[in-house]
């Protein structure tokens, strides 16, 4: 259960990190 739960942050976090790096391409494309 406790390594489920690890997996689940560890994916959460490298989707939301990629997220962001989109975000900052998006933001240095427009600018």
């Amino acid at each position: 259960m406790r390594s489920q739960v690890k997996w689940l942050g560890l994916f959460w976090f490298l989707k939301l990190s990629r997220n962001t790096q989109l975000h900052e391409l998006q933001i240095h494309a427009i600018t």
